[in-house]
Formats: structure tokens, C-alpha cells, sequence
């Protein structure tokens, strides 16, 4: 039975690139004659965002590589410029234009920021970190500071040099906000007549939640002894998903709680024969627990596979670990149903001997 469950959830795993794709938002894409054509694009981590655009019109999605268009812009959030950095093409994110333009690229190797102005050119906002050794042998954390030098350089013609270097040199470390910020005070000090434009919204938190149902086994109540428990009975909860933009395209964090009502073994109360102890049956308890897992879902089809790993906090004493395999099934826009299959050990017998299983099903919506 163990072994026919887990080829069905291989072949549920192995199936999702036979499905529509879905996550997609208003759009544009600029063909390399100028033409702007509107559509849908795939909203996703940013990182695949540099890399590559999802485009579509109707029911027809074509993906375009850069150097394939000159940009393309998710209407109300990012817009993405074809350019060649070192020999490569890529799509860089447009944070600001103005009289300072920033520029956004995440690749393997990590973030980078990018500056351009006329007469100036485009160069890179280097920053780095490492840790350096003192003659004594203690270690500190030495951060670069070229950023600030380069960011000097383009700014060397604000009014009051003196004041907006102080500004420039609080920026520890490049990022959106920080640099945003800069560009549009030196393009307002530089050129007040003109307005300049943020392309970058804030990044939001995508949080789901998840109402579930289902049946949950526990082999063993006790989390510290070796008595085992056999019972099954109804499970519900709340869970909730979230994923930042920026850091992935298919990586969440869950949390939340599930409950299932459960008979406690009264150990203050036993009996005896000539081979065993016996505990008398006890009082059903409503027992929960509380997960912490990282959980990937492949976000690109209407039926999505998803996987997880974890800890479970049980009754705020135990804690196990867990792993779970699932499917979401696109119903509507942001409405989901969602399967799922759960199992954890006690972190002292894993992975021998299994804790809890469970398996339940959901309404998972988008906020």
C-alpha cells in the first residue's frame, strides 16, 4: 500500500509540465522594431525574471530571452531592459529613470546594481563583504566602500556637494530602497522642473492561506517513550504560506496550526499480566501541532507539485521532524484546492520509526 501511494505521488510530481500555465499579469513586451504589443507576463522570483519573460496573448505563451526584445514591463510594478553586461544579454530591472538611472540584475553569482548617466556611461555599484584577520588573531567583518566612491562620481555636480556626499555615505550597502532614494533627491536637486520615474514597487509578501481537512494517524502520543499508539480520527487547521518576491520563485515558509482530537493513555492507572504493563484508555484530548517547513511548489501550471521539510511542534513539548508532498489544483484566480500528504518522526528515532501521517485536503487562497 506504502509503495503504490509513493508512485502516485511520483506520477503526480512527474505530470505538471502537461498543464496550462498560470500567475500571470497585465503586461507588455517592446519588440526590437519599437512595437509595443500587450498581454500577460508571468510574474515570478527575480532572479528568473533577468533571465527570461513569459509572455502572452490569449491562451498562447512564448517565452522571450533577452537580446529577443528590447523590454518588457509588468504594468504597476517592474519593467525589464534588454542590455549586454560582459559579453552576456540579460534583462535588467529598471529601479528609477531620471538624470541618475539605477539599474537591477540577481544572477547566480548574487545582487548588482548598476548606475547610468549621460556623459557617464553605466558601471557597477561593487560593494562586497569578508572577514579579515587582525595581528592579535581576532576576526572582523571589513565591507567595501567603492559604491560610495563611484556614486560620488555621478553625483559631482548637485548643488551642495558637501551635504549630499554625507547623504551618499549612510548608504552602507546598495539596495533598492537606499539607492532609489539617492537617485530621486540628486534628480530633484539637478533638474526640479522635471519629475523623474520609479519604476520598482515595493516588494510584497505573498501570503496564502490554506483552511484544510483531512484525517491524521498518530502511532505515538507519547513523543519520549517507546508505547505505541494507533488511532486515527479527524484533523483541521489553519496554515499559512509565505513567499517574498525577490529571494525565489517557488520557495515558501509555513506555519500555522492543526488540530485533531485524540485518546490520551492513562498511565497513572495500569494493569498488569505475566509478560506486559497495560495503560487504561484516558479522555480524548485535542492535540495540535504548529509546523515550521520550507516548501517548494512549481508555480508555472495550473496544477502545481509541491514538497516540503521541516519541524512539527506537538503540544508545544514535542518537537518532530516532518516532510510533506501535495498538489494545489487551480479553481479559480486566487482560489486553490489543495491535496496533501504529510508524515514526521521524533527527531531522536528518525528516521526508523514514524511519528504521525496525515492526509487532508484544503482551500488555499491568495491574498
Amino acid at each position: 500500500m506504502k509503495t503504490k501511494l509513493a508512485l502516485l505521488i511520483l506520477l503526480v510530481l512527474s505530470c505538471n509540465y502537461l498543464f496550462s500555465q498560470s500567475g500571470f499579469k497585465q503586461g507588455y513586451i517592446v519588440k526590437l522594431s519599437g512595437d509595443t504589443v500587450y498581454g500577460e507576463i508571468t510574474l515570478m522570483g527575480d532572479k528568473t525574471m533577468n533571465k527570461e519573460c513569459v509572455f502572452r496573448q490569449k491562451d498562447t505563451a512564448q517565452i522571450y530571452y533577452p537580446g529577443e526584445i528590447k523590454a518588457y514591463c509588468i504594468i504597476n510594478n517592474k519593467l525589464f531592459v534588454s542590455r549586454n553586461m560582459n559579453g552576456k544579454d540579460v534583462f535588467l530591472e529598471y529601479l528609477i529613470h531620471g538624470i541618475l538611472n539605477v539599474y537591477y540584475l540577481r544572477d547566480d553569482t548574487g545582487e548588482h546594481y548598476y548606475v547610468e548617466k549621460d556623459g557617464l556611461g553605466m558601471e557597477e555599484l561593487i560593494y562586497s563583504e569578508k572577514y579579515v584577520k587582525k595581528g592579535d588573531g581576532t576576526e572582523y567583518l571589513e565591507k567595501s566602500n567603492d559604491h560610495i566612491r563611484i556614486l560620488n562620481k555621478y553625483t559631482s555636480d548637485v548643488p551642495d556637494m558637501v551635504k549630499f556626499q554625507k547623504e551618499i555615505k549612510k548608504i552602507i550597502r546598495p539596495g533598492h530602497g537606499n539607492l532609489i532614494k539617492i537617485a530621486k533627491k540628486y534628480h530633484e536637486e539637478v533638474c526640479p522642473d522635471d519629475a523623474c520615474t520609479i519604476f520598482r514597487q515595493k516588494s510584497k509578501v505573498r501570503i496564502d492561506l490554506e483552511l484544510l481537512g483531512g484525517a491524521a494517524n498518530y502511532k505515538s502520543l507519547i513523543f519520549d517513550n517507546e508505547q505505541p499508539f494507533g488511532g486515527t480520527n479527524f484533523m483541521t487547521g489553519l496554515y499559512a504560506y509565505i513567499w517574498l518576491q525577490r529571494e525565489s520563485d517557488s520557495f515558501f515558509f509555513k506555519t500555522g496550526v492543526a488540530l485533531s482530537p485524540q485518546k490520551e493513555w492513562d498511565w497513572n492507572n495500569v494493569q498488569s499480566d505475566l509478560n506486559y504493563t497495560y495503560a487504561r484508555e484516558g479522555k480524548n484530548k485535542l492535540y495540535h501541532k504548529i509546523p515550521f517547513f520550507m516548501e517548494y511548489m512549481y508555480s508555472k501550471y495550473n496544477i502545481q507539485p509541491r514538497i516540503g521539510l521541516g519541524l512539527n511542534l506537538h503540544q508545544f513539548k514535542y518537537t518532530a521532524i516532518g516532510s510533506n508532498v501535495g498538489v494545489n489544483i487551480k479553481l479559480y484566480e486566487k482560489i486553490y484546492l489543495s491535496l496533501n500528504y504529510e508524515i514526521d518522526w521524533t527527531i531522536r528515532s528518525f528516521p526508523n520509526k514514524l511519528c504521525t501521517q496525515s492526509f487532508y485536503g484544503g482551500i488555499r487562497y491568495s491574498l
